[in-house]
């Protein structure tokens, strides 16, 4: 069946989408890691999400004739609905997302190049720092199918925004981003349903982006956290259905709800917003020996809680660092 995407062989092999909502501070810099890829067949979309700071002006100091900027009315939660315009806008058949906060490191699309000559797949998952420490790191280059994906899924975030290539009709197939439905976690949902869409996913341990949470007023603020998590919507709304293959994919469906939930909890019992009611979303059945231990310090008064998190985190940390003084740091940017 013909596309749209049928009829771009002669635009630009990628097309690199940024929405944009008041990062006036940092929007220059992840503009520039886009300049500064040594694989420069691109244009960029950049999506003004009705800023109100200085982004717009600091946008336009930028000459390059492959920027696009598209400008929305209305800001939309969680960029999605930025996203979302930016891919239906493209002109090339690979889309590249990035965060106006974050940036890629020269070699991220030149990697990606060379991921999508090699294996032809519809999806590439890059490796990623986060605020310079090891976000994901995959073990190994080559292809990646969906049912080892979904495993990979119950475990580790490894597929983040910045560090994800697709073509546009697979991310079209999927659905694209959950824009109006949630204010965060809709990337996660969204990198689920490109799963469920069985493409070939192509994966590299190269890591070649660097994701800034520190910058990010989503991930920040704590009001974004609704009660359930849209990735978890999407699980209950196929298992509901039996819209599954078989009893193994219903079994790693329930452990990928069961870990974005927990996360979820956990967040919202710091921030003082965790319902005992919420518990119904989880999978008990489905639960390991690690989540059941998660499940219990839900129910520690909101002081030890928080304490058990930051112990946990020092703790997290120290291990990090012995593991990187032993072995070198091998992240190659």
């Amino acid at each position: 069946m013909e596309t749209k995407y049928s009829n771009l062989k002669t635009g630009p092999f990628f097309s690199v989408i940024i929405p944009v909502y008041n990062k006036g501070p940092h929007i220059h810099h992840s503009i520039s890691s886009v300049l500064n890829q040594t694989f420069q067949d691109f244009e960029i979309i950049l999506i003004d999400d009705a800023s109100t700071d200085n982004s717009l002006e600091e946008i336009r100091k930028f000459t390059d004739p492959r920027i696009r900027i598209l400008n929305r009315s209305e800001p939309g939660p969680g960029g999605y609905a930025a996203r979302n315009l930016g891919i239906k806008e493209a002109n090339a058949e690979w889309v590249a997302l990035l965060d106006a906060d974050d940036i890629w490191y020269p070699e991220h699309l030149g990697t990606a190049k060379g991921l999508i000559d090699d294996y032809a797949p519809s999806i590439v998952v890059l490796s990623y720092e986060i605020d310079s420490r090891p976000g994901f790191v995959a073990d190994f280059r080559g292809l990646l199918n969906s049912h080892d994906a979904l495993i990979l899924m119950t475990k580790k975030d490894f597929m983040q925004t910045n560090a994800l290539v697709a073509r546009g009709d697979t991310l079209e197939e999927a659905g694209l981003f959950p824009a109006g439905k949630c204010k965060r976690g809709g990337d996660s949902d969204l990198w689920l349903r490109l799963i469920l869409t069985k493409h070939t996913i192509a994966i590299t341990p190269a890591v070649t982006s660097l994701w800034m949470s520190q910058n990010s007023d989503v991930v920040s603020n704590k009001e974004n956290l609704s009660s359930i998590h849209p990735a978890t919507q999407t699980v209950r709304s196929i298992i509901n259905s039996g819209d599954y293959v078989d009893n193994a994919e219903l079994r790693v469906l329930a452990k990928i709800s069961n870990r974005r939930s927990l996360a979820w909890f956990i967040e919202r019992k710091s921030a003082g917003t965790f319902s005992f009611r919420d518990l119904r979303l989880l999978y008990f059945y489905y639960l390991d020996f690690k989540s059941v231990l998660k499940v219990f310090t839900l129910f520690f008064p909101l002081n030890l809680f928080n304490f058990t998190r930051m112990v946990n985190r020092y703790y997290l940390a120290s291990m990090r660092n012995n593991t990187e003084i032993r072995n070198g740091k091998t992240f190659a940017k």
